[in-house]
């Protein structure tokens, strides 16, 4: 994977390959990484979900929020015009909605943009890594026809074993299943997970099951 060959909404968004070693080993490192996202975005407020840093620049998002397809990620470095130091890295993520999450959440183009900065603690003899942190991330959405980009929300995010990725599943699943079993005229805070997973309430039509794997399993009324 070559760093700097997303398009973003920051910089000069010019997709150009960078030669930069530093970048580029620690986007090797990362390859099979699961991070836990800890996300306050389209109103929603410490939402959870996972996103995998996959071979070849690929993203894998689930675990409680999904990808219309695969996104992309990459690793680039700190931009001293915006106040950030070059020596820091920063992970940038790609996300397409799907049809409901741009209907919920109007954002008409369907991208979102994340970026944060990454944090790694290597262990001091071998410096391998043995700890992933991403701080002060923020998340962009455009609409169409709009020069200016809007500010979705903010996150944070750290990477877990096979063991927090089954707690992090089994958790959207809990969470997905309490909001089928909420009447509709209650207020408990579980319509959030769902509606964010892309189920909405409209009818009683069940096509499916909830499937974290596979969002277009989800319950819907289409």
């Amino acid at each position: 994977m070559r760093s700097g060959m997303i398009p973003m909404p920051w910089g000069d968004n010019k997709p150009t390959p960078v030669v930069d070693p530093l970048v580029d080993d620690t986007e090797l490192a990362l390859v099979g990484t699961n991070l836990l996202m800890t996300s306050s975005v389209f109103g929603f407020p410490d939402f959870g979900h996972l996103v995998e840093l996959q071979e070849g620049g690929a993203l894998r998002w689930y675990g409680g929020f999904f990808s219309k397809e695969p996104g992309n990620w990459c690793l680039v470095r700190g931009d001293p015009k915006e106040g950030e130091r070059k020596e820091d890295l920063f992970l940038e993520l790609t996300q397409q909605l799907t049809d409901l999450y741009k209907e919920a959440f109007s954002v008409t183009s369907g991208g979102c943009y994340w970026r944060g900065k990454l944090e790694l603690a290597k262990a001091a003899k071998s410096g391998q890594i043995e700890q992933v942190r991403i701080e002060g991330g923020i998340v962009v959405s455009k609409k169409e026809g709009a020069e200016d980009f809007t500010r979705e929300g903010v996150w944070t995010a750290a990477d877990v074993d096979e063991e927090g990725v089954a707690a992090q599943r089994q958790k959207a699943r809990d969470a997905v299943n309490r909001a089928l079993m909420t009447p509709k005229a209650e207020s408990t805070g579980f319509k959030t997970p769902a509606r964010i997973a892309g189920i909405r309430r409209i009818g009683k039509k069940m096509l499916a099951q909830p499937d974290d794997d596979d969002p277009t399993k989800l319950l819907t009324d289409d």
